[in-house]
């Protein structure tokens, strides 16, 4: 993999069900370090797995598991391999574009052009007259 290479791999995860119960997930993630690992060759402490599939993973509980997972593997500048899922890089593109397109549509003066309607004002506070029963005072100018 070069700099900055995005490959998706499908792993199978089925090593987990062999594992004693309640330690299935912590079987899962070491087998997507090792699997990536491997189809990457580098080490399985070089591999970093993302906050969401962390929590995918984990949503089941300490027993359940998936069979099969769709991964994308990212190399940085600095040889470290994310393992995400791949609606993060979706979405991550999906930033990234919308964020030239604000760039694009910068008019002269440097502010961005909004197309959305205009905030709308708060409604004023109007001081009602507490109820007759109450023990709060009244002012009696008003």
């Amino acid at each position: 993999m070069s700099s900055e290479q995005k490959t998706t791999y499908v792993l199978n995860l089925r090593v987990a069900k062999f594992a004693p119960r309640y330690r299935r997930t912590e079987r899962m993630i070491s087998a997507i370090r090792n699997q990536v690992a491997r189809y990457t060759k580098t080490k399985p402490s070089e591999i970093k797995i993302s906050e969401r599939l962390n929590n995918l993973i984990w949503s089941r509980g300490g027993r359940g598991y998936f069979p099969k997972i769709r991964v994308v593997a990212e190399k940085d500048e600095d040889n470290i391999i994310t393992v995400k899922l791949p609606e993060e890089i979706q979405v991550m593109e999906a930033k990234t574009s919308n964020m030239k397109a604000e760039t694009e549509a910068k008019d002269t003066s440097g502010s961005v052009i909004n197309d959305s309607k205009p905030s709308e004002e708060l409604p004023k506070i109007v001081d009602a007259a507490p109820e007759s029963g109450s023990s709060i005072k009244q002012n009696p100018e008003t």
